[in-house]
């Protein structure tokens, strides 16, 4: 039986690992496709690299820290089930099979890190008011958790909420939420390690 001790050490070598590649490699932070609305070009600027050693690091004690909160509610073994309940829904990719797997995680590990990443790719499978109950969902009950690459959950949702917001016209609450990222979460990423405030589009 693998400790809970010996996944953590794994953890923390697999964020190690893809955290600190380069910020423009799609190849380790793969971005989920979100045919909403249309993201603004990304292109560095000497600010976004400065401080990307620190940032880096600084996220991935983040991810660390709130992993490390599942141990308070959660054994090793059902740790390990609802990763691998997580991984096999993303394999299955865009399969009705994908999505069951995902609720089902949710149903029996509310409270889990997997959990809040399960809700966002629930968000991105699915669409209308539905994906925008899962986006808010994210951000009212999962904002804490943490993707391995550093991605914050709740300041994902409250990006691809304002950008749907944006898209069906209503700025007022597409500008508060564009707001909230600039002035909470100013270090926040995307899936490749993008500053999600550099993609915010100007007042």
């Amino acid at each position: 039986m693998i400790s809970i001790r010996t996944i953590y050490r794994l953890l923390f070598f697999f964020i190690l690992v893809y955290c600190f590649k380069p910020a423009t490699s799609a190849a380790f932070f793969p971005q989920q496709k979100d045919s909403t609305h249309k993201r603004t070009k990304f292109n560095p600027t000497a600010h976004d690299t400065a401080n990307y050693t620190d940032s880096q690091r600084a996220l991935t004690m983040k991810v660390i820290q709130r992993m490390n909160r599942d141990k308070e509610k959660y054994s090793s073994e059902q740790i390990m089930e609802g990763e691998r309940m997580y991984q096999f829904a993303n394999k299955m990719k865009m399969a009705p099979v994908s999505k069951d797997t995902l609720l089902k995680l949710v149903e029996k590990y509310p409270d889990m890190n997997r959990t809040g990443c399960a809700i966002l790719y629930l968000a991105t499978m699915s669409y209308g008011v539905e994906k925008e109950k899962w986006l808010q969902d994210a951000i009212d009950k999962h904002n804490d958790c943490y993707f391995g690459d550093g991605a914050q959950v709740g300041a994902l949702a409250r990006f691809q909420l304002a950008y749907i917001y944006k898209d069906q016209g209503d700025m007022q609450k597409a500008r508060a939420l564009f707001r909230q990222i600039r002035s909470e979460y100013p270090e926040a990423v995307d899936h490749r390690g993008r500053l999600l405030i550099s993609q915010v589009p100007a007042e």
